[in-house]
């Protein structure tokens, strides 16, 4: 009983179970249901990626100049047999919730961490799994980065396992930035509050002067941002010399419409405005629902869109977080 006691109490013992109860859950999960992607944008993405869309390319509006460069690399590689840019988020996915498995293990009970594995993937994994999307996929990428460097900095007990617990959070949280800037930004915003909790935390218990304790504490979380810094800016620049430059400009402005509270862009909100354009409600109409309204460039153009958002944003009253949240639940 006692060597079986203290085999389980190994680190390596915890990630082989939180390993193989994820995959266990993925294996059946794939068998009962048939994944789809959530969102047109995936779809978009891979056609583009596999050369679905005439050709292949690595400008992809929505996720890095660089992941989709390694992609379309491992479709030539693979001879475009299989679909890898599922295959890369299911990986990331399967990552992200052994690691937040694996923490559970290590902190909490044996019979409380299964319980609250078994929520987390009941509640989260399987939507997450079945309905893949982009938004979600690196959402919960830099969620469970961001815990397994906090848990690396303030309870990995070995050096081993700080380091390993350092490199894989960081590997999520660059996996995350790649393919989806807002969610790695939002997941980071969200989780500012924990990390800083942690901080405070290790630097009053550390002996060490605070400022020096904090500067040790916060490195490797500044390597990482550092990184996606990079990527970030790698990606830009390549954009900048793009010949797709025009078309992503286009989008960024013409995407503020349509993904605004409707009422906000109304023809009766603004009439001189939609007039001084050229704009009529019914195109006007077609705008604000869809970004199929947006095909005409003898109407819609980068400023026209430019103009639309800056006179909307001028005249404020926005509407409240309970008609917002209605309105995202599609009430």
């Amino acid at each position: 009983m006692r060597l079986r006691k203290n085999w389980y109490e190994r680190a390596t013992a915890k990630l082989l179970l939180a390993a193989g109860a994820n995959l266990l859950f993925l294996i059946l999960l794939l068998k009962v249901f048939t994944p789809r992607y959530e969102i047109n944008d995936d779809i978009f993405i891979s056609m583009f990626i596999d050369g679905q869309m005439a050709n292949k390319s690595r400008y992809i509006l929505f996720c890095n100049y660089f992941l989709a460069a390694v992609l379309e690399w491992m479709y030539d590689l693979t001879g475009n047999a299989y679909p890898l840019y599922s295959y890369f988020q299911y990986g990331l996915l399967f990552l992200s919730f052994t690691g937040i498995s694996y923490l559970l293990l290590r902190r909490c009970g044996f019979f409380a961490a299964l319980a609250a594995a078994a929520c987390l993937l009941g509640a989260f994994a399987a939507d997450c799994y079945i309905w893949l999307t982009y938004t979600k996929t690196a959402g919960v990428a830099v969620t469970a980065g961001v815990l397994l460097m906090l848990f690396a900095r303030s309870g990995a007990p070995g050096k081993r396992e700080s380091g390993g617990c350092l490199a894989a959070g960081a590997a999520l949280c660059l996996a995350s930035c790649a393919l989806r800037t807002e969610s790695f930004v939002t997941g980071l915003a969200l989780l500012f509050p924990v990390g800083l909790y942690e901080l405070v935390g290790n630097v009053r218990s550390s002996g060490q002067k605070k400022f020096r304790a904090a500067a040790v504490y916060f490195r490797p979380f500044l390597i990482m941002l550092l990184l996606a810094a990079g990527l970030y800016g790698g990606n830009a620049l390549m954009w900048r010399e793009s010949p797709y430059k025009e078309y992503k400009d286009f989008m960024l402005e013409a995407r503020k419409i349509p993904d605004y509270y409707k009422s906000l862009n109304s023809y009766e909100r603004m009439p001189e405005v939609y007039e001084a354009l050229n704009i009529t409600p019914e195109v006007q109409n077609m705008a604000s629902g869809s970004y199929q309204g947006f095909d005409d460039p003898g109407i819609w153009t980068t400023e026209v869109c430019r103009q639309v958002t800056e006179a909307r944003d001028s005249l404020g009253a926005y509407p409240n977080l309970g008609e917002m949240l209605k309105t995202y639940a599609g009430c």
